[in-house]
């Protein structure tokens, strides 16, 4: 429960944009004419944290446009997930329990 309360705080006082965040695409893979899977590194606040997405059909500038206009959205999940404990910290491309 302290967790949660921490987060609440941060989320109060520290809008997740204050936090430096960067998205590095790793590569991509059709899963549909007007979709694909979109696997990236989200460097959050020191740390990276690897991700899988459904994205449109793009590449280039666009596919990291896109994604950037969402990096919100990657950094609450990614705290979301971390004060779970579910793994997701990506340290040497070895899997850890986060926290």
């Amino acid at each position: 429960m302290k967790i949660l309360n921490v987060l609440a705080i941060v989320w109060i006082f520290c809008p997740l944009n204050a936090i430096a965040a960067s998205i590095t695409i790793g590569g991509t893979s059709p899963i549909t004419s007007d979709q694909q899977l979109t696997s990236f590194i989200l460097n959050f606040d020191g740390q990276d944290y690897k991700w899988n997405a459904n994205t449109p059909v793009l590449s280039g500038t666009a596919l990291q446009s896109w994604l950037n206009a969402r990096i919100d959205h990657y950094q609450f999940s990614t705290l979301h997930t971390q004060y779970r404990g579910l793994p997701e910290k990506v340290r040497s491309g070895d899997y850890r329990l986060a926290g």
